[in-house]
């Protein structure tokens, strides 16, 4: 077989390889699928312009077998062409690598990376601290409303609840770490003296709603081994519990109008007085044997977990509302002065 038609073969052979790996990634993962995308790019661009400057490949394979010593034997020869393809196809590549995954990024993304991206937080706004603290605000509370719907879920449902709440708890996570990143960013401009709390107050709120979505998420693993008890008046007072601390979680909602911190502590307040009574009755009906001792202890591992749940989420909701009222007070502030220019 003559070179160039051996040479074809193989670029040939590579385009051949695209249709594999595309057809593998039907309905995978979007990492598998920027990763065919990617072996499919690849190879298509660097085939084509191979066609395009064959005949210098083959110059430059001939006189690589020439000063290396080797024979012209087809097999030798071919082998590398082969080499030689693939390091020209990377030396092509490379400069467009940044790019290539830019676009691979954006074209194939999951909903979980969706929830994981930044909304609010643009470098554009850093050099104005007011502009800045508004966008730090209201990414957490965009946080503090996944937590929370996290929470909720895991306290309206007595068993499993799926794996939506790993996907959550890897969101928060992902924009926990971005607010961080902003707020160290903020430090390094002229922030003014007022903010001089601001930024403590928005990490404690972003350790909070991440206390938060862990619970949660430990809550729910515990929750799938736990069985049902046998004791109706205990699964009585257990759903009481549960619906009285989903509306603490609803009224927890720092961007809210009527937001009232002092009614929501007393909400809180009265669901500590819930728990210690319930946890009373779970001690007892496990003393009389009502209850077996490790669903005893089971019970009282989850609803401890779920009081410090619904603490850390009023925690993080008043730290986030007294934030979100500075940021609307400076953005009036600011409304206000530009009217006042023009």
């Amino acid at each position: 077989m003559p070179l160039a038609a051996a040479a074809a073969a193989v670029i040939g052979a590579n385009v051949g390889t695209t249709s594999t790996a595309a057809i593998a990634v039907v309905g995978a993962t979007p990492n598998a699928k920027r990763v065919a995308a990617a072996h499919v790019l690849f190879n298509m661009l660097t085939c084509m312009v191979a066609f395009v400057i064959l005949p210098l490949l083959l110059r430059g394979v001939a006189f690589a077998t020439d000063i290396s010593g080797l024979e012209h034997r087809p097999a030798v020869t071919l082998a590398l062409f082969h080499t030689t393809f693939n390091i020209f196809g990377v030396l092509l590549m490379w400069p467009l690598t940044p790019r290539l995954v830019h676009m691979l990024e954006r074209r194939f993304r999951s909903i979980e990376e969706d929830m994981s991206r930044p909304q609010y937080l643009d470098k554009n706004v850093l050099a104005t601290p007011t502009l800045a603290l508004d966008a730090v605000a209201l990414e957490l509370a965009r946080i503090g409303g996944i937590a929370r719907n996290m929470g909720k879920a895991v306290l309206s449902a007595e068993q499993a609840v799926g794996v939506q709440l790993v996907k959550d708890k890897q969101a928060v996570a992902g924009l926990v770490a971005a607010v961080g990143q902003f707020s160290v960013a903020m430090q390094r401009g002229n922030l003014p003296a007022e903010f001089d709390q601001s930024l403590p107050d928005a990490l404690r709120v972003a350790r909070y709603y991440t206390a938060v979505a862990e619970l949660a998420d430990d809550t729910a693993q515990v929750q799938r081994t736990a069985g049902y008890l046998a004791d109706e008046a205990l699964n009585s007072e257990m759903v009481y519990f549960r619906s009285d601390a989903v509306k603490l979680l609803d009224v927890a909602e720092p961007a809210r109008d009527d937001y009232d911190v002092a009614a929501i502590e007393r909400i809180l307040a009265a669901l500590e007085d819930s728990y210690h009574s319930l946890k009373a009755h779970l001690l007892r009906a496990g003393a009389a044997g009502r209850i077996g001792s490790e669903q005893m202890v089971q019970q009282l591992d989850i609803y401890s977990r779920l009081r410090r749940m619904l603490q850390q989420a009023v925690k993080g909701a008043n730290y986030l509302h007294g934030l979100l009222q500075l940021a609307a007070k400076y953005r009036r502030m600011q409304q206000e002065d530009v009217r006042a220019n023009t």
